[in-house]
């Protein structure tokens, strides 16, 4: 795999980076979720303030717990401080391994109720279920499989 070993400045040092990652991870999140979300110009800019220490793949997770948790279409500066607040406290309960992880735990029981409900529109057809929600068969049995535990 490291034939052709790519180094990527981080995060961090690629501010001007933020806003395009952001509208790319929006819009693919939206459309997996069949959802209208974007974020305002204050959260852009809070965004752009934070430290990312877990680079583009830290920032694709608050958005998308952003835009799975949010209720109003307008994410704001007020939920992109909250979100990161706790993400936070999640990397630190991480790092001291004492806690679960609440948002991750809400995260999966929407993910489960999206799932039953394309399973309920499919009329039990998980192959059809899986093409409603944007992803593989194979995704969706595993998922199903990983909830059943």
């Amino acid at each position: 795999m490291n034939v052709v070993p790519i180094k990527i400045t981080p995060l961090p040092e690629r501010q001007e980076d933020i806003y395009s990652l952001c509208h790319y991870f929006i819009r693919n999140i939206n459309n997996r979720y069949g959802l209208n979300k974007y974020l305002s110009v204050h959260a852009l800019y809070e965004l752009r303030k934070y430290n990312w220490p877990g680079n583009v793949r830290e920032l694709r997770n608050v958005l998308e717990r952003l835009v799975t948790k949010s209720d109003e279409n307008c994410i704001s500066e007020e939920d992109i401080k909250s979100v990161i607040s706790s993400s936070i406290d999640d990397n630190q309960a991480l790092e001291n391994d004492s806690q679960t992880l609440p948002a991750l735990k809400e995260y999966e029981a929407f993910e489960q109720s999206r799932i039953l409900e394309a399973l309920k529109e499919a009329g039990g057809n998980k192959s059809k279920a899986a093409e409603l929600l944007g992803m593989t068969r194979t995704k969706l049995y595993r998922k199903l499989k990983f909830s059943s535990k």
